[in-house]
């Protein structure tokens, strides 16, 4: 094979082998990362149903259960208890409880200081675990840091008592339950069945396996490179050196 025959093929070569070695190395690197992406659900636990009320739709999450059952999907919304059937069923459980004179009735117009000493004034819509709900945007304040609770005309009520029977499942919630997308179905998780909530932490190795693969594809291709160039010149040296077009070298 001539000289100038072997530099063509080796410049062919030098353009169609980084391709394929360049997909070949991303591919494999995407692929791991989607195999350990659909293996690793969950990650930071989430502080209750106030923080994933902020969430967007579509974020994916667990759910882990008083049973120790964990439901992996996306979030499609939290269902709301409707108002009537709420304010009942709240009723129903302070005048069994007998606590109907401590705490606010839902609709009530109530008052209370945060822990850092700002006030709040709203109506009463209910609670959620943990937290107190008002009817007015970012109505949601975490019972813990309430206080100086009072009803109409400065009544006080127990804040203490509305915290613990709220955290123990005494009384009913807003939310009723938490839908979750699971492939082409939805499912509701009550709400008092739900022991943790964490944000699904998959989604990153896909990402880092094609980074990693491109890296090593790029150093492939500068290798072949380097080698492409290097042949070359060698054979521009040898040419230099006084080979002639009589000489097998050249020419062949």
């Amino acid at each position: 094979m001539k000289t100038c025959q072997r530099f063509l093929l080796q410049c062919a070569i030098s353009f169609l082998v980084p391709p394929l070695l360049f997909a070949g190395c991303s591919l494999i690197g995407l692929g791991i990362g989607a195999l350990s992406d659909a293996g690793k659900k969950g990650g930071a636990e989430v502080s209750g149903l106030s923080e994933l009320r902020t969430f967007e739709l579509g974020t994916g999450i667990v759910l882990v259960t008083h049973e120790g059952t964990r439901i992996e999907g996306d979030f499609v919304g939290i269902q709301e208890s409707k108002w009537r059937e709420y304010r009942q069923a709240y009723l129903a459980a302070i005048e069994t409880l007998k606590v109907r004179d401590q705490l606010p009735v839902p609709g009530d117009t109530i008052t209370f200081n945060r822990l850092a000493g700002a006030k709040v004034r709203g109506a009463f819509r209910g609670v959620d675990p943990g937290v107190l709900l008002l009817w007015q945007k970012s109505g949601v304040y975490p019972l813990a840091a309430i206080r100086n609770l009072q009803g109409d005309s400065a009544r006080p009520l127990d804040v203490f008592a509305l915290h613990v029977l709220t955290e123990g499942g005494r009384l009913p919630y807003c939310a009723r339950g938490v839908l979750v997308g699971r492939r082409n179905d939805t499912t509701e998780v009550p709400v008092e069945d739900i022991l943790r909530i964490e944000k699904d932490a998959g989604g990153n190795a896909k990402l880092t396996g094609f980074l990693v693969g491109a890296v090593i594809d790029a150093v492939v291709v500068i290798a072949v490179a380097a080698s492409c160039n290097e042949t070359a010149r060698q054979n521009t040296e040898s040419c230099n050196k006084g080979w002639g077009p009589n000489n097998s070298g050249c020419n062949k």
